[in-house]
């Protein structure tokens, strides 16, 4: 039996290699999967490729590079051979559900390698806190850091405290292919300003695919927002990475101690590259030098706050966070999220909802938004695909751990505002009482329907006959009987397609069977015209009609005539 490790680069990979080492494990191969984005340019970062160098090095062991025949680039513009897309580009790929690039470019090499590799175990990085990655090995692998009972975050601090912790990390949350739709938006920025080729090959890929980079936006919308960021923040120091500006911090305390000084815990994420501007900011701010605290933690205080690596600054004071937040939003050190103004606000009550519920409203939204949004006339709400991807990973069903990942989220998301006393909607302001009495209707089905149904799936829908759609599913949440039907048609006015027939082919029967009965009323008449006064003859127009529908067999043509048997 051999002994593969499956190691990607990241912090779990390669905490669990460095400790397989330490304990003797036996280990007779390493395996690194590698994305090509083109034939000749990579799909990992070029920091990937040398911290690559840097593992081996450190090991004293060469890693095995496992790759697909194509490039991204080739699959990308690989034509459809069979079906409606025939002769049209893959494109990029769908962000949920089945993705030909997860299949074709990493699954399929790796299930070519284990073929030919003989018996053996593949042992792979997933944590201890990973319990729906774990629940789906099988009897040939094996997850040492989950038998260990090592956390994510226990493997990133064992590799930080030997200096092997890879330095995409420094810079982005999770790390994957730089062309990967499913990134945040936090790391699509930072990829446009220090990786300025990479994203035109982006753009151009965008030119040429029929499909949107992400169904909210394609990469010529995300380039443009990104360019009016880049106006607003003139003259100021920017960075790509921003993240929502203000948190609470919820985190499971190891005893009552921790419990009290976390209570109050508050952090304000920065957008500033040089968190030496940060520190001279918070300065003049709260009117107090500024006091570097040097090894370990490198970290800057200022008055009662402490400012880390990444610019983050942290209190225990809520005014004093108030006054910094003000601040530095003042001199362009932080992004604001989503505001009211010009919003009509639909708010509804929060009391009894459960972290399951919360989960099921988002995911509701995230698969029906394309509808509503094309309803609405305007692109109100966006769930980001990595919000609904780190819910569906996360297993935790309590209250906490939701919110924490919608404030991470927050400065992506739009249309909804989540807090433990409300559920706030946020539509575009309109004085027309239909359109209010229908939005604050769909508010009200929709946390309904996230209350009652056990499960959602959160799978984006986009479908070309929107009005079909939008009233199979409205009727289904409950905007069925006439007391709901303003409202339904107002949902649907802006939409394209027939709200009667799902395809065109169901539209052309519909057209065959009203032009047979024009045509059978019409020879019922003829024949009640001739029966006039003709007795026996007389009123058997409808008689005839059925007939003729019955000898055309429904389509109006008469059917070929057949032997006798």
């Amino acid at each position: 039996m051999r002994h593969v490790v499956s190691f990607s680069g990241g912090k779990d990979s390669t905490a669990m290699l460095l400790m397989m080492i330490e304990k003797g494990m036996p280990i007779d191969e390493i395996i690194y999967c590698n994305v090509m984005a083109t034939p000749y340019l990579g799909g990992d970062f070029p920091e990937m490729y040398a911290y690559i160098k840097k593992i081996e090095k450190h090991i004293g062991r060469k890693i095995t590079f496992v790759q697909a025949a194509l490039s991204f680039e080739e699959q990308f513009y690989t034509e459809y051979k069979r079906g409606e897309r025939a002769g049209q580009i893959y494109g990029f790929p769908f962000t949920t559900g089945f993705s030909w690039c997860n299949d074709r470019l990493k699954l399929k090499p790796l299930r070519q390698y284990q073929r030919g590799a003989g018996e053996h175990i593949t042992y792979l990085g997933i944590a201890a806190d990973e319990p729906k990655r774990l629940a789906k090995m099988d009897e040939y692998t094996r997850a040492p850091l989950a038998e260990w009972g090592i956390t994510e975050e226990m493997a990133r601090a064992y590799l930080e405290e030997r200096g092997l912790l890879n330095p995409l990390y420094r810079k982005f949350r999770r790390l994957g292919c730089w062309f990967c739709p499913k990134q945040c938006l936090d790391s699509l920025r930072r990829i446009r300003w220090e990786y300025p080729d990479l994203w035109r090959v982006m753009l151009q890929w965008q030119e040429d695919s029929r499909r949107a980079f992400r169904p909210e936006r394609n990469m010529f919308e995300l380039e443009e927002r990104f360019r009016r960021e880049d106006e607003k923040t003139a003259g100021k120091c920017r960075i790509a990475l921003t993240l929502h500006p203000f948190r609470v911090i919820n985190v499971v305390p190891k005893n009552k101690a921790q419990k009290e000084r976390r209570n109050s815990h508050m952090k304000i994420k920065t957008n500033a590259e040089n968190r030496k501007d940060v520190v001279k900011a918070a300065a003049e701010i709260l009117n107090t030098p500024s006091k570097y605290l040097g090894v370990p933690s490198c970290n800057f205080q200022v008055g009662n706050c402490i400012i880390d690596r990444a610019g983050t600054v942290e209190t225990e004071d809520e005014k004093t966070a108030e006054m910094l937040l003000t601040g530095l939003a003042e001199r362009g050190f932080v992004d604001s999220p989503e505001t009211d103004e010009n919003k009509l606000l639909v708010a509804l009550p929060a009391e009894g909802l459960t972290a399951l519920n919360m989960k099921n409203l988002i995911f509701l939204i995230h698969s029906r938004q394309y509808l509503i949004n094309q309803s609405i006339g305007e692109k109100t709400f966006c769930i980001p695909d990595s919000l609904v991807e780190e819910l569906e990973e996360n297993e935790s069903e309590t209250m906490e751990a939701v919110k924490d990942s919608l404030l991470a989220y927050a400065e992506e998301m739009r249309g909804l505002g989540i807090s433990e006393e409300k559920i706030t909607f946020r539509f575009p302001y309109t004085e027309d009482a239909v359109k209010v009495k229908a939005w604050t209707d769909l508010a009200t089905a929709m946390v309904k329907q996230a209350r009652e149904q056990k499960r959602i799936d959160p799978e984006e829908r986009i479908e070309e006959n929107e009005k079909y759609y939008m009233r199979i599913w409205l009727l289904r949440i409950g905007f069925g009987g006439k007391d709901m039907k303003d409202s339904r048609n107002a949902l649907m006015v802006n939409l394209k397609g027939h709200y009667a027939f799902r395809t065109q082919a169901d539209i052309d029967r519909a057209k065959v069977r009203t032009k047979q009965r024009a045509e059978a009323k019409k020879l019922a008449k003829q024949e009640a015209q001739e029966g006039e006064g003709g007795g026996e003859t007389a009123g058997i127009g409808e008689t005839v009609a059925e007939l003729f529908l019955e000898e055309t067999g429904g389509n109006g043509e008469k059917p070929e005539p057949t032997e006798a048997a």
